[in-house]
């Protein structure tokens, strides 16, 4: 509940937890002594479960960077570099690259990397604080995989 809010954890974190929860959540409705009732809670359940997996999934949908990056792969060249925005993006990014020694986490205000997204995998040699020079063009990945070409002009 409090990831939906904030990320601290994605899904796929609290899925050995399920099993556990699955069996409280039947116990617990076993314990239920009046019969209507107990099958009351169990439809109840049964249809928030159902409700809740037929919203979720159109609404928090898994950005497309294969797509974003292969385009940038393409146009890139070869001592241009790549800059995302948000840390979120950063390991993706690495992963789809073709060359991962040129993909960075922009931070030009010099914000901590997040614990929550994996920082002991985290260097801080792969945080950029302003933009290139030119010619070197900076591909820029938004949050919403989207992505801008830049450059830094003043010399």
């Amino acid at each position: 509940s409090i990831s939906f809010f904030k990320p601290l954890f994605v899904p796929r974190y609290v899925i050995p937890s399920t099993i556990a929860q699955v069996f409280l959540i039947v116990f617990a409705i076993e314990l239920v002594k009046n019969k209507l009732l107990q099958k009351l809670m169990a439809g109840a359940l049964l249809l928030f479960v159902i409700g809740f997996n037929l919203w979720y999934p159109s609404r928090h949908a898994k950005k497309d960077i294969r797509s974003t990056m292969y385009e940038i792969n393409a146009l890139a060249g070869s001592k241009d570099i790549i800059l995302v925005d948000s840390p979120l993006l950063l390991f993706e990014t690495l992963y789809y690259s073709t060359n991962p020694s040129r993909v960075y986490w922009y931070n030009p205000e010099g914000e901590t990397f997040p614990w929550y997204i994996g920082d002991i995998l985290f260097s801080s040699k792969q945080v950029a604080r302003e933009l290139p020079p030119y010619p070197i063009h900076a591909f820029i990945i938004q949050k919403d995989t989207s992505f801008e070409i830049t450059y830094n002009t003043n010399l």
